[in-house]
């Protein structure tokens, strides 16, 4: 359930742990910390799951918070020659996602270092598209030269001019 408001908090790190997912079992790593530190039992975590979709992601994310590692051994939480995370202060941002009648807290490190210069779509991708939906987009043309039926307004009888030389409103 969702204590925190949606926005931007600083906040302090207070701790790290490498684990996997419980479906997929990604490897990631979750840094925890408290959104308002008078509220010690309201722990949260931003989850760093590794993947090859999600490496420039988490390396991007990690070096914002100081660690330019060559082994991931070094950020394990066990480690006691390892980096810690524990005490830096960063950004992280809450939104909240719906599910059914529950609404979720979901936290995330804004970085810059996020992959925004996608590949651009070439034609050969447009064709396929247009090919894949082609009943689609021909029953879309289809509707914009029909436009659906529209009953006339009625307009008002027209109204005889006042015999005073006045204007009726």
């Amino acid at each position: 359930m969702a204590h925190f408001a949606p926005g931007t908090y600083e906040v302090q790190i207070t701790r790290q742990k490498f684990d996997v997912s419980d479906v997929k079992k990604t490897p990631g790593l979750s840094l925890y910390f408290r959104p308002d530190p008078n509220l010690p039992d309201y722990e949260r975590s931003v989850d760093l799951w590794i993947t090859d979709g999600t490496i420039d992601r988490v390396f991007g994310t990690l070096g914002k918070l100081g660690w330019f590692g060559t082994n991931f051994e070094e950020l394990h939480h066990e480690n006691p020659e390892g980096f810690k995370f524990a005490g830096i202060t960063t950004h992280v941002v809450c939104t909240h996602r719906q599910d059914g009648d529950k609404t979720w807290e979901e936290w995330a490190i804004p970085t810059p270092f996020a992959k925004h210069d996608r590949e651009p779509a070439g034609r050969s991708v447009l064709a396929g598209l247009n090919q894949k939906f082609a009943a689609k987009l021909h029953a879309a043309s289809r509707a914009a030269v029909q436009p659906p039926a529209v009953e006339p307004v009625p307009t008002p009888a027209a109204e005889a001019p006042a015999s005073d030389g006045e204007i009726p409103f």
